[in-house]
């Protein structure tokens, strides 16, 4: 919403930040479940280069314990673990907006039709 305040908003004014919203949320959700995919895809591409770079480390005959090798291993693939995170980030950031624009429209809606109530009563 603008910085107005609700209260100084006329009816019709509510009506239009409405569809706003309404626009807003369905493009948050697309950008959402396009963000979704890439993190999956990146969940599985870390996975993947985790497991080829623990392979290797266990097959060229290091005498390292467990975890030493289990953090060289995610050593080797800090930047698929960098991308994973970031995606995750806004992702989870983009689930946000949509929650807070949907509290945003329920708010709009209840302030229109405390005004249509106090319309009938004057």
């Amino acid at each position: 919403m603008s910085n107005e305040k609700i209260i100084d908003l006329e009816p019709i004014e509510i009506i239009k930040q409405l569809e706003e919203n309404r626009k807003k949320l369905q493009n948050l959700v697309t950008e959402c479940t396009k963000w979704g995919i890439k993190k999956a895809e990146a969940e599985a591409e870390y996975k993947k280069c985790y497991s080829e770079a623990l392979r290797i480390l266990l097959n060229d005959g290091n005498k390292y314990t467990n975890v030493l090798l289990i953090e060289f291993a995610k050593g080797r693939v800090a930047n698929e673990y960098e991308k994973k995170e970031k995606t995750e980030v806004y992702y989870e950031s983009l689930k946000e907006t949509i929650r807070c624009t949907k509290v945003d429209m329920e708010t709009l809606r209840t302030y229109l039709s405390y005004q249509k109530e106090i319309s009938k009563i004057v």
